[in-house]
């Protein structure tokens, strides 16, 4: 289980997790991974909790295939892509994932952040500014 902590604010972000990979099936420790990715070009992060494949597929796809100055482009096709990913991965459904996207918005000169639940379908849900914890 990953532990994730964030605090959104108007002026920053800040993100904490740790880089514990456990196996699917048994739930024991496996290794250490990255779950924090930088999109400097889009002045944001992808991180991701539950199903590493999911994640990583995401953030190589946005990293082959946008063209974007920002998260908010990613936000619009987000949900669609991720759905898409998890059916390509032919998961068995016990898997829960959520993908978090935080960086700065150049309209409003403020940060945002966004979650994309796979248990929701990966719909889009902008966060509130607050600190997160999960477990």
């Amino acid at each position: 289980m990953t532990a994730f902590l964030y605090l959104l604010e108007e002026n920053r972000v800040n993100i904490a997790m740790d880089s514990l990979t456990t196996d699917g099936l048994t739930k024991e420790p496996l290794k250490f991974v990255t779950k924090i990715f930088l999109l400097p070009h889009l002045k944001g992060v992808i991180c991701g909790t539950g199903c590493l494949d999911i994640i990583l597929e995401w953030y190589l796809y946005v990293q082959k295939n946008i063209l974007a100055t920002d998260i908010l482009f990613l936000d619009k096709i987000a949900p669609e892509k991720l759905n898409e990913i998890s059916v390509n991965l032919k998961l068995n459904g016990d898997e829960t994932t959520t993908i978090y996207h935080f960086g700065y918005n150049e309209n409003t000169k403020k940060f945002t952040g966004f979650a994309y639940r796979g248990a929701d379908s990966f719909k889009s849900k902008e966060l509130i500014y607050s600190i997160g914890i999960k477990p």
